[in-house]
């Protein structure tokens, strides 16, 4: 086959609905552990080559486990897996960390995605964002709004982001405020076990945004997969609310003492990273490129109830 055959095959591979290898980062994470399942079930045809940073447990079902910021890991994950595309969920999203270690953040949420797609330029990448690159001065954010972060983590992401769209047929969807209990470190998993353990929680009333459950953030991504859309989306929650409301409707559907959440302010917090007063998402164009819609908040937390009650291995 000559060369101009080999570019022509190339050129057309990023069409094709069902990748013949899928590498997957992040694969332990809050996102990882949903999306999993639902691209195994969407592309049946395809390879996953899942990648996990540290040591998993049963939960995470993995292919190899190291830190993708070491190049030689990345170099033997990318010559093992040969991607057709590339979903990028590893990153370090603890905010203050990101403030108080810039090097380390750069390194993870920018420079992750830079060696992948330059290690595997034939393949398509998909980048994870946030809503914290916006400066949260108005809301109600389009793809179109002007981004502003207001921290090093939001810096870093919109870093990621300007390297994933020099690529046309690359993709970054923006997510904000994901939820979800098979896994901790965010903010249900926070308010319900402190609520549950009948200890008081503070939750903030002057800062919005649009919180998605992560099973659904995961069936949005595949949709979007499936339509092979490009460029960038936001992909978030359907109702904008303040932490506040949030931490209410967890108490109401799992029947805790709503006496014990707190009204709080920004202000209240010794946080050295500033966060965006209003970073909500418009979704709209992100729901229609994906032909799915995400559950309301109420919904999403009746349906984790219920998955709360039955075996783990009937979930993932």
């Amino acid at each position: 086959m000559g060369a101009a055959a080999v570019r022509s095959k190339l050129s057309t591979r990023y069409n094709m609905k069902f990748p013949g290898t899928i590498l997957l980062t992040g694969a332990g994470g809050m996102l990882g552990v949903r999306l999993l399942p639902h691209l195994k079930k969407a592309f049946k045809k395809s390879r996953i080559f899942s990648v996990f940073h540290g040591a998993g447990s049963q939960v995470f079902e993995t292919t190899a486990v190291g830190d993708l910021t070491d190049k030689d890991f990345l170099e033997h994950v990318i010559n093992a897996s040969q991607p057709d595309l590339i979903i990028n969920l590893a990153a370090l999203t603890d905010v203050e960390r990101c403030e108080n270690e810039p090097e380390l953040a750069r390194r993870v949420n920018a420079g992750i995605p830079q060696a992948l797609a330059a290690q595997a330029p034939d393949a398509k990448l998909i980048q994870l964002s946030s809503d914290y690159v916006f400066d949260g001065k108005s809301g109600s954010y389009i793809p179109d709004s002007l981004p502003a972060p207001l921290s090093v983590y939001g810096k870093t992401k919109l870093e990621s982001e300007s390297m994933t769209l020099q690529n046309s047929r690359n993709l970054v969807v923006r997510a904000s405020g994901t939820f979800d209990w098979l896994t901790t470190g965010n903010l249900f998993s926070y308010f319900a076990a402190r609520l549950d353990e009948k200890l008081k929680v503070r939750a903030l009333s002057d800062s919005f945004y649009t919180p998605i459950w992560a099973d659904d953030l995961a069936r949005g991504i595949v949709g979007l997969l499936k339509q092979e859309t490009a460029g960038l989306i936001h992909y978030a929650g359907p109702e904008r609310m303040s932490r506040y409301y949030f931490a209410l409707v967890i108490a109401d559907e799992f029947g805790f003492d709503k006496t014990l959440i707190e009204r709080a302010n920004q202000k209240d917090f010794n946080w050295k990273a500033r966060r965006p007063a209003d970073s909500s998402l418009n979704s709209a164009e992100g729901y229609k490129q994906a032909k799915v819609t995400p559950h309301t908040l109420a919904e999403a937390l009746a349906i984790m109830r219920e998955q709360m009650e039955a075996p783990v291995s009937e979930i993932t």
